[in-house]
């Protein structure tokens, strides 16, 4: 039955001189909908409220919401919700979120515009398996640009600020004003702050390859194993320079968030294909131990870095990564080395 016609018959049982709970048994509803229309006025009901008791716990963030809706149509329930957790310390549901956005959208005309969106961080590149330059020289098309620009913005700004002043630290605002841009514009391209994760270790990444193409393209390389264990103390110095809070906060939203660490386990990440080249040479010119396969070196190797950052972050980061973990990779790499006839 609709609201007015139900109002109607209640209004109507009442005159008679009904009480609620036979007025209840009467249309065979609950008393407690009798009890809501009994001393209703009809005004009311044929001009109900813009806004729901739940939505106007969020009248105080309209302004703000509002701005972001204008500024970015597209951006999502979800993205406005991180916002409000991240910037205002509150923490409405995204249902209660997605109908306030829906009320406003509605009463301002604003639709959700299929716009081009920038680049999921989530997806991986099916390029990397294909592996290099063409993935690193490719350049976004006229259209994305400015989009791009200003995500790099972002992405500049944060490992400034993280850097500087610490990754927990550091808020939204102070990553959007650093940037020269808005709040807004940061959950249209990131979810959340630990989103930003997600592309460091694609430029981590990036760093792997390039130390591989100077080192190829050196006169004097040296062999695979030189190679092997200047990778690994490359991996070291960029948790070393970051500080062992981020290196914590990484690894700690890996474990949480599937899509990092699918990301970050994927056998067609560059940093696992320059891995299997070093270790490949390393077979063919007789430094690394060709018993061994391939895929269990890497993950040994990739194993003995995540557990030497891991231990530097337990002991809070304070002495050189380096230093402490020269005695373990000496070690571990000695035990990749083609074992001497002893004979």
């Amino acid at each position: 039955m609709k609201k007015a016609g139900l109002y109607s018959e209640i209004q109507k049982l009442k005159k008679l001189g009904f009480k609620k709970n036979s007025v209840a048994n009467q249309l065979k509803i609950n008393w407690r909908t009798v009890d809501r229309y009994w001393e209703i006025p009809v005004e009311r009901l044929e001009n109900p409220p813009s806004y729901t008791r739940r939505n106007r716990k969020l009248d105080e963030h309209r302004d703000a919401v509002l701005n972001m809706l204008r500024d970015y149509p597209a951006i999502s329930a979800a993205q406005v919700c991180n916002w409000l957790k991240d910037s205002c310390g509150k923490g409405y549901s995204l249902r209660t979120v997605s109908r306030f956005i829906k009320e406003l959208r509605e009463a301002h005309n604003i639709t959700k515009k299929s716009a081009p969106q920038p680049n999921d961080p989530h997806q991986t590149k099916n390029a990397e398996a294909g592996y290099l330059e063409e993935n690193l020289s490719a350049k976004p098309s006229k259209r994305m640009a400015k989009s791009e620009l200003t995500k790099q913005l972002l992405f500049d700004a944060a490992t400034r600020l993280f850097q500087k002043k610490g990754f927990h630290a550091t808020s939204v605002e102070d990553i959007a004003a650093a940037a020269g841009t808005s709040v807004g514009a940061f959950y249209y391209h990131f979810k959340c702050k630990e989103d930003l994760i997600y592309i460091w270790a694609n430029k981590l990444d990036e760093e792997y390859y390039w130390y591989y193409q100077e080192k190829i393209n050196d006169p004097s390389p040296g062999n695979a194993m030189d190679l092997l264990r200047g990778l690994c103390e490359l991996s070291l110095d960029v948790y070393c320079n970051w500080g062992s809070e981020f290196a914590s906060v990484t690894y700690s939203y890996m474990m949480r968030a599937p899509e990092v660490c699918d990301r970050m386990t994927n056998g067609n990440r560059l940093y696992y294909l320059v891995l299997s080249d070093i270790v490949k040479k390393g077979q063919e010119e007789g430094s690394i131990r060709r018993d061994i396969p391939i895929e269990r070196i890497i993950r040994t190797v990739t194993m003995a870095v995540r557990g030497a950052i891991i231990d530097w972050c337990i002991h809070g980061g304070t002495e050189s990564i380096k230093k402490r973990s020269s005695a373990f990779f000496k070690i571990y790499l000695d035990g990749v080395r083609p074992q001497k006839n002893t004979n």
